[in-house]
């Protein structure tokens, strides 16, 4: 058996792929879903990162925000405080050595360009840096680099514009690679299934409740992404149990991870989490979750 893929067992692919390696291996990666990983700025990241070279390959890229000097307005700042955060994110050969630390370990990277974008930013990261990945929100901005680059680059849709059902059904949204899903969809897989097929969705596996949450009260925490489930009413709490991804396998195309403000240690703890339960999916676990559960009338 090839190194790193010991984990891959007959009884771990679907039936169509239970093959021999390397040939197992091949169908497996064609059709495996991967993880979109939060970059938090800490000294301690990589040291964290290299502990799981065997989950690289889970890995789609790594995401951070476009430099601070940029003048790119991003949903918020780093939560951190620490001057080793702030001088990595303020400082730019600090942050262009960031970039090429990741992808010295063959990692792909996203620059998140949420707001304020420009093509003369986004191309400034395509040239120097050769990066594939960005997430904006801007339609016009992601047609005319669709025209400039083609397939060469992948646009994401990004949360924050918060799309309904009906909006992606309108609405020309070809100009995307993938669409970040609304919180609101977690918990309503029956209308993800009846989404157009047309376009990928991503969606956001472990938040534990919508930032537009009406039911907050004086114990949540103050950073939203921080909230403690065990408060939430059940009907608010939109965070996706590791072992029931299986019920958005065959409706998502990657999953994303967050949040970019938690210490490195609780990111590949989580990271670590979802890979074995995705690692799972064809396994029984009588600790399934109900489908019922994520479909919430």
């Amino acid at each position: 058996m090839a190194p790193g893929t010991e984990w891959l067992s007959r009884r771990s692919l679907k039936p169509e792929y239970r093959v021999r390696a390397p040939e197992a291996l091949q169908n497996f990666l064609s059709f495996m879903k991967k993880f979109e990983v939060p970059y938090n700025f800490d000294k301690d990241y990589f040291a964290f990162l290299n502990h799981y070279p065997d989950y690289f390959k889970y890995i789609k890229f790594i995401y951070l925000p476009a430099f601070k000097e940029n003048g790119i307005e991003n949903t918020r700042e780093i939560g951190d405080d620490s001057m080793e955060n702030k001088e990595n994110y303020h400082n730019y050969d600090k942050y262009v050595n960031i970039l090429k630390r990741f992808q010295s370990l063959n990692l792909d990277v996203c620059i998140l360009i949420q707001r304020n974008a420009t093509l003369e930013i986004v191309q400034k990261y395509i040239n120097e840096f050769n990066i594939k990945y960005f997430v904006i929100n801007n339609d016009a901005l992601a047609a005319t680099l669709k025209e400039l680059y083609g397939d060469k680059i992948y646009l994401i849709l990004s949360i924050t514009r918060s799309l309904t059902q009906e909006e992606i059904e309108n609405t020309d949204l070809s100009m995307y690679d993938e669409i970040v899903l609304a919180f609101w969809f977690t918990r309503r897989l029956y209308k993800i299934k009846e989404l157009p097929k047309k376009y990928n969705y991503t969606i956001l596996v472990n938040c534990c409740c919508d930032p537009n949450c009406k039911i907050k009260n004086k114990l949540c925490n103050i950073h939203w992404f921080k909230n403690n489930a065990t408060i939430c009413k059940r009907n608010d709490n939109i965070i996706i149990s590791p072992k029931d991804l299986i019920y958005y396998e065959d409706y998502i195309h990657s999953y994303k991870l967050v949040d970019r403000t938690d210490r490195s240690v609780e990111i590949f703890t989580t990271f670590r989490k979802y890979v074995i339960g995705y690692e799972n999916l064809n396994n029984p676990n009588i600790k399934r979750g109900n489908i019922e559960y994520y479909n919430l009338k």
